[in-house]
């Protein structure tokens, strides 16, 4: 198993998802998140981002195993002290050391620094995009 897909299964687990349940809120074929959780395919940031939202974790979450216990620990805390305030955005240091895990690809090809910065941008305005939805 990947990392990613390691993660994807446990997160998913953890819920109490069967692959099925994941795929129909996802609108991801049940196999293919098998494929992922296993290794045996590599999701695009499209992807991930359908599978973040179906699971109501962060985009981080799924790709950097550090960020899901910190969103774990955070959401944990807001429940014992009653906080219904939304989780903060990501820092530039945390996604950068994100983005420095080695290996990340996109559609099987290694990412480039510019890549990597770009796609920095991208999780920003998504993340701020989820928020607005949580807030509405």
């Amino acid at each position: 198993m990947t990392d990613i897909g390691a993660r994807l299964k446990k997160i998913r687990t953890d819920k109490g998802l069967s692959l099925r349940e994941l795929a129909k809120h996802a609108h991801i074929s049940h196999s293919f998140i098998a494929d992922i959780e296993t290794g045996r395919s590599k999701p695009s940031i499209d992807t991930l981002e359908a599978l973040a939202t179906a699971l109501d974790v962060s985009l981080s979450a799924l790709i950097d195993h550090s960020a899901e216990k910190q969103t774990n620990s955070k959401k944990q805390s807001k429940k014992d002290s009653g906080d219904s305030e939304n989780l903060r955005e990501p820092s530039q240091k945390e996604l950068e050391e994100i983005m420095k895990q080695e290996g990340i690809m996109f559609d099987g090809a290694p990412l480039d620094d510019e890549d990597k910065q770009d796609i920095m941008e991208v999780m920003k305005i998504v993340w701020k995009t989820i928020q607005k939805r949580k807030k509405n």
